[in-house]
C-alpha cells in the first residue's frame, strides 16, 4: 500500500510541475497569460520542439507513468479479479493524458480520435471503480465506504456523460470584438471555450 501511495503522490507532484513549467514557458514565449478555461492542453506545446518545454514535457510523461503504475499495482495477487477492469481503464486514462497534450488540433482527425479515447476512459474509470466498490460491498457485507465510493463514481460517470452532450462542444470559436477609439477592431480570444476546459476536466 505504501509504494502505491508514493506513486499517487509523485503523480500529483509531477502534474503540478508540468503545469507550472509549461504555463511559465507558454507565457514567456507568447507574452500572454495562459488560462485553463480558454486554452487547449495542446497549446502548451504549440509551435515548440519537445526540448523547448523540456521540464514540462518530462514532468507530464513522469506523471502519466506514476499514475499508470498506481493503477497497475492495484491488486498484484489478482485474487479480486474484478479489479482488473479498473487497472486497465486506469492505465488507459493515465497514458492518454500526454497524448491529448502532444497532438495539436491542426491534426484534427488524430486530435478528435484521442479526445474520444480520453472521454471513453474518463467514463470507464469511475464506472469500473463503482462496480468494484459494489462487489466489495457484496463480499464484505456492511461497508459504508464501499457505498460512498460507488455513489461518487456513479455521479462522476453520469456527470461526464452529461458534459459530453453539451451542444457548445466544438472547435468553432467566436472571438470577442473590441472596438478601439480610432475605430479599429481588435479580436480577442473568448474568456470561456467549452471544449478547451472540458479537455482539462
Amino acid at each position: 500500500m505504501g509504494f502505491r501511495l508514493g506513486f499517487l503522490l509523485f503523480a500529483i507532484f509531477f502534474l503540478a510541475l508540468f503545469l507550472i513549467a509549461s504555463i511559465f514557458s507558454h507565457n514567456h514565449r507568447w507574452q500572454e497569460k495562459y488560462s485553463l478555461t480558454n486554452h487547449f492542453p495542446y497549446e502548451l506545446n504549440y509551435g515548440l520542439k519537445f526540448s523547448e518545454n523540456l521540464y514540462g514535457n518530462i514532468s507530464l510523461i513522469a506523471m502519466a507513468l506514476m499514475l499508470g503504475a498506481f493503477y497497475a499495482t492495484m491488486d498484484l495477487t489478482f485474487v479480486r479479479t474484478f479489479f482488473i477492469p479498473v487497472m486497465v481503464s486506469g492505465i488507459l486514462a493515465a497514458l492518454v493524458i500526454p497524448v491529448i497534450v502532444f497532438v495539436p488540433a491542426s491534426n484534427i482527425k488524430a486530435h478528435i480520435g484521442v479526445l474520444m479515447v480520453q472521454i471513453l476512459s474518463s467514463i470507464l474509470l469511475p464506472g469500473t471503480i463503482g462496480i468494484a466498490a459494489l462487489k466489495v460491498y457484496q463480499d464484505e457485507g456492511n461497508s459504508p465506504l464501499a457505498i460512498v465510493v460507488m455513489c461518487l463514481c456513479v455521479a462522476v460517470a453520469l456527470g461526464i456523460v452529461i458534459i459530453m452532450f453539451n451542444p457548445k462542444l466544438s472547435m468553432r470559436m467566436e472571438a470577442t470584438v473590441i472596438e478601439k477609439e480610432n475605430g479599429e477592431k481588435e479580436y480577442k480570444r473568448p474568456k470561456l471555450i467549452p471544449l478547451a476546459y472540458t479537455e482539462w476536466l
